[in-house]
């Protein structure tokens, strides 16, 4: 649960939290050379200019580096400190004791230095307070797409980076990441019943496994709240003054060993198709003789 492992992307849920603990959601927001110099994902030209809530918008779906750069670049300005301290007092203002950031982007700085630190209950907690501070911009994660246009007519159009957001029920933020030194990451915010959000965080997975551990444990916390007592030891309540209560699922490496269980109650399309062959074998190889070939004992391959 408080483990510090790499965030990848995930980090620019605390970039986006930031600049709107600061900044007036209609804000103008330029492009600066050095966010389009980024690896990707990226989409802007120096010098276009976005308001922040459009700008957030397109980086936290299409997960854009030089959307995020952008954003802290100009928070810092606006509060002449650099784009690292405005994250870190975003995490103290929060209380995320085990997030620490690097850049705005979460990339990773070197083959060993990612760009962000953070552990599962302090994403939780800042996915929930992104909801609750721009449910707008969050809920535009939980789209397939984002549009938007430039302070200079130009038309955008990205699509949301994780490929599952029409299969959770009630989804109200989705925020993907990986790098080489995270894995595959993946937060998800979902309503479970009548304004009670929930939220699942996924660390240290793979690129697709990620959305497969995610939507298992929407189901697995679903069955949850539905009085199905599924993997008891893996869930935690946390009440935050009774305005919003999460149910954590805190995974990294250790996450396989419930994924059996979990596959058992929740299987795949491709698992039910197995077990349905399986049942079909056995009927036959059970079944008299003479459904088995023409001779007695002979064999269906």
């Amino acid at each position: 649960a408080d483990a510090q492992l790499p965030l990848a992307s995930l980090t620019k849920l605390l970039t986006v939290y930031a600049a709107l603990a600061e900044l007036s959601p209609m804000t103008p927001v330029t492009i600066p050379a050095e966010a389009t110099r980024l690896d990707g994902p990226h989409a802007f030209s120096v010098g276009q200019i976005f308001t922040l809530s459009d700008l957030a918008r397109l980086t936290l779906v299409a997960s854009l580096n030089d959307g995020a750069a952008a954003i802290a670049h100009a928070t810092a300005l606006r509060e002449n400190r650099s784009p690292h301290e405005v994250l870190a007092g975003a995490a103290a203002a929060l209380e995320l004791s085990q997030t620490y950031a690097v850049n705005g982007s979460g990339l990773d700085e070197t083959t060993a230095v990612s760009g962000g630190y953070g552990s599962a209950r302090d994403l939780a907690r800042l996915a929930g307070a992104l909801v609750e501070k721009a449910p707008h911009i969050a809920a535009a994660t939980a789209q397939s797409f984002a549009q938007a246009v430039s302070a200079g007519g130009t038309s955008f159009k990205v699509k949301n980076t994780d490929p599952m957001v029409g299969t959770i029920p009630r989804l109200l933020l989705s925020k993907t990441g990986y790098t080489d030194l995270a894995g595959g990451n993946l937060v998800l915010v979902f309503d479970a019943g009548i304004n009670h959000p929930i939220a699942v965080v996924v660390l240290g997975s793979s690129v697709k496994a990620r959305f497969t551990d995610g939507t298992t444990l929407v189901a697995a916390t679903l069955a949850h709240f539905a009085g199905v007592h599924v993997l008891q030891a893996g869930f935690k309540t946390f009440d935050r003054g009774g305005r919003i209560t999460f149910l954590h699922i805190f995974i990294a490496q250790r996450f396989q060993q419930y994924r059996v269980r979990l596959n058992r109650l929740y299987p795949t399309t491709h698992q039910l198709k197995q077990s349905h062959w399986r049942k079909e074998q056995s009927k036959r190889n059970t079944k008299p003789s003479k459904y088995r070939g023409d001779q007695k004992g002979s064999q269906i391959t």
